[in-house]
């Protein structure tokens, strides 16, 4: 009986060294798609995912330590309160619920991104000519409403609670039935580093794609770029 829990076991030991293996040497543009889903569409599952491909070089105290659905949420409050932060605070604390749920809607929106890998290049690297780089050129797609409606605000420390709501509520309807798709093509370099036998790919700042993404997408809902 023993012989077969030793058996049971080393098959076990042996299985889990194969999935290790396999999620240590994983291709640049696997390691892309583990960086977009987590920090752009904001998956718990791909940041889980990441944090373990990252873990085995970084170190457990040096992976992501909070949640997407975490992040998400506190997108949400940031772009509330820096938006609110131009009118009156009488007219922010009476529209707050009215802005939590339009970024809630514009984020929800945005993580719906669809990108297509087009290639990824070698390039040299800043610093360190025996690194290799490898540049993941990809396109990303969104939706977003064709016509979107103008405050008109002339002075927006006299605009009403009840009319920022208003204007609010209109323009949560148009990005949910956003039709018109966008689209932008960028750059995102991984670099490479060996460890006990195994080659890795990870950018230090990897925040500056949802960041560069963001600018683009949130620059659409302005009625004066349209």
């Amino acid at each position: 009986m023993k012989k077969s829990y030793a058996i049971l076991f080393l098959i076990l030991l042996l299985g889990f060294q194969k999935i290790s293996a396999q999620n240590n040497n994983l291709k640049p543009q696997e390691v892309f798609n583990l960086y977009f889903n987590a920090l752009v569409k904001y998956d718990d599952q791909a940041l889980t995912s990441l944090n373990g491909y990252l873990e085995p070089f970084l170190g457990k105290d040096n992976v992501y330590q909070i949640s997407a659905r975490d992040s998400y949420s506190k997108e949400v409050d940031n772009l509330t309160q820096n938006f609110l932060s131009g009118f009156s605070e009488e007219t922010a604390n009476q529209s707050k619920a009215e802005s939590q749920i339009f970024f809630n809607v514009m984020l929800d929106n945005f993580k719906n991104a669809n990108y297509v890998v087009k290639n990824i290049e070698s390039l040299p690297h800043e610093t360190d000519q025996n690194q290799v780089v490898s540049g993941v050129n990809f396109e990303v797609t969104f939706k977003v409403p064709a016509k979107i409606s103008d405050p008109e605000f002339k002075d927006e420390k006299k605009v009403t609670g009840e009319e920022l709501k208003n204007y609010l509520n209109i323009v949560t309807n148009e990005v949910k039935k956003a039709d018109k798709i966008i689209s932008v093509t960028q750059r995102f370099k991984l670099y490479q580093i060996k460890k006990n036998e195994n080659t890795y790919y990870w950018n230090g700042g990897a925040e500056e794609l949802a960041g560069k993404l963001y600018e683009f997408y949130f620059k659409k809902f302005n009625p004066k770029n349209k």
